[in-house]
């Protein structure tokens, strides 16, 4: 058996989930089966800790710009043998990190995960990888670049002058110019790697501003500002940035358009990091799942993506998830999967706050009914 789950959001680390759902198998089931546990992440949550465990790298801190714009302390990892670090954008640009009746993409900054990059960069790191998923921004990556040498011009009147606090989505109405010959030249020594759990593109219906402006906290307005800045840094690249652009607020594209960057399905390498796919083909049956499963959670997200796998493997698999829509429910019965809720009728708070056992109940009681029915 096999357990492998994304992070239930807010609730649980892909690890502990994984650690309740072996719990749960082994209560219904004797003797005890024999479970692995791979906990999974797609450049989302916990991306930090699985990539970690995967490359040996050990934490650090770093004192960072948060998203409005306060200092905090964000955690990367290293490994120095490798000279390789990971670096997660949520814990310093994060969505989480702003409260609810703040979120506004027009006032915060992806300035501090130009300075954890900053911070790789000083620890001697040659490959990084940035995972980009949660983020809390709209800024098409300016505030990245700002924080390794770019200089941002605003408009004043007749004038341009550069801009000496972090760049926010707001600035993209005045913004003049972007000077990134003073961008940090060890940025052309090292392989960047931005791991995204979304493919979307930088501008259009489904670009950044549209689809995910709103889920920060944008209007209408502030989504067409939005655009029509990003739109503008496109047209200075004089490139496009290809599919994934769109992560994190067009966070991707800026580091592709100036910093060399390379794009890849976080889920994907994820995967291939854990050696997921021998995992599976050892299983007998595979335990997965998320906090809220929907349509998008099966867009190149985790639990559709080894939702594939065991179906090519024909392996059975089992979604538990806190809440499920009814598109989610049938497209994970196509797939051959069984979709187990963990708490229905409970309340989000009620359930995220009880989220290790109600997991391991819901393994238990899948089990056991699976038991009964031989």
């Amino acid at each position: 058996m096999l357990a492998a789950p994304n992070a239930f959001k807010g609730s649980l680390t892909a690890g502990d989930a994984a650690r309740a759902l072996a719990r749960g198998a082994r209560k219904a089931l004797r003797p005890a089966p024999q479970i692995r546990l791979c906990p999974l992440a797609d450049g989302g949550d916990d991306t930090l800790e699985v990539l970690s465990g995967v490359f040996g790298a050990r934490p650090r801190r770093a004192r960072v710009t948060g998203p409005l714009g306060r200092p905090l302390q964000a955690r990367w990892a290293y490994a120095p043998r490798r000279r390789l670090a990971v670096i997660e954008m949520a814990r310093a640009s994060g969505l989480a990190l702003v409260p609810p009746s703040l979120r506004n993409p027009e006032k915060t900054t992806a300035f501090g995960t130009g300075e954890l990059l900053r911070a790789a960069l000083d620890a001697g790191a040659r490959t990084v990888y940035l995972a980009l998923g949660g983020s809390a921004t709209v800024e098409g990556g300016v505030g990245v670049l700002q924080a390794l040498g770019a200089t941002v011009f605003l408009r004043e009147g007749d004038r341009s002058s550069p801009l000496t606090r972090p760049f926010v989505g707001g600035d993209f109405s005045r913004l003049a110019s972007l000077d990134v010959e003073g961008l940090d030249p060890r940025l052309k020594k090292i392989r960047l790697v931005l791991l995204t759990d979304v493919r979307n593109p930088l501008l259009g219906a489904g670009g950044a501003a549209r689809v995910f402006g709103p889920q920060k906290g944008a209007t209408p307005a502030q989504v067409r500002r939005l655009e029509k800045g990003l739109a503008l840094l496109e047209r200075w690249a004089g490139k496009g940035a290809g599919p994934g652009g769109g992560a994190a607020g067009g966070v991707a594209a800026g580091l592709v358009f100036w910093a060399g960057a390379r794009v890849l399905a976080g889920a994907s390498f994820v995967f291939d990091a854990v050696n997921l796919k021998r995992h599976v083909r050892w299983a007998d049956v595979v335990l997965t799942g998320e906090g809220r499963l929907d349509d998008t959670s099966f867009g190149g997200k985790t639990v559709g993506g080894l939702a594939n796998r065991c179906r090519r493997e024909k392996t059975p698999l089992a979604i538990f998830a806190g809440s499920a829509t009814p598109g989610a429910r049938r497209r994970g019965a196509r797939l051959g999967a069984a979709v187990v809720p963990l708490a229905p009728g409970l309340s989000t708070g009620r359930a995220m706050a009880r989220a290790a056992a109600l997991l391991e109940k819901a393994a238990a009681d899948y089990f056991a009914g699976r038991v009964r029915r031989g």
